[in-house]
């Protein structure tokens, strides 16, 4: 096992074959590592995670994380991105601004202003 490999060891399991160590990051939810897996369906912005001190799958958001490594803050900036809501269907310049200004906050937060999750 590699070096960056074996910091991630839980003293009872390795990482999970299906985890991607590169998109490693760290949060409030506890003091060890986590890996970014997907998408839980839940709450628009939130995202599925591996804690791997309590080797279980949790829900989190952008506004959780303390730390991203390099590949996650890629992969967060691509699954917010496709996961903003629909701009309105309405001609007013008023709505349209306001869409723009809750896309560039989501983008920075991860929560959609008025939205919980």
């Amino acid at each position: 096992m590699s070096p960056r490999m074996e910091r991630y060891c839980n003293s009872l399991e390795p990482l999970p074959p299906e985890v991607d160590p590169d998109l490693e990051f760290r949060s409030t939810h506890c003091g060890g590592w986590h890996f970014l897996v997907g998408n839980p369906h839940t709450f628009t912005g939130r995202m599925a995670a591996w804690c791997q001190d309590q080797q279980i799958e949790i829900t989190v958001s952008l506004g959780e994380m303390t730390y991203l490594s390099l590949g996650a803050s890629f992969w967060i900036k691509g699954f917010l991105s496709g996961s903003e809501p629909a701009p309105p269907e309405s001609d007013s310049p008023e709505a349209e601004a306001e869409w723009e200004a809750a896309r560039r906050e989501y983008g920075s937060t991860g929560e959609w202003p008025g939205l919980r999750g």
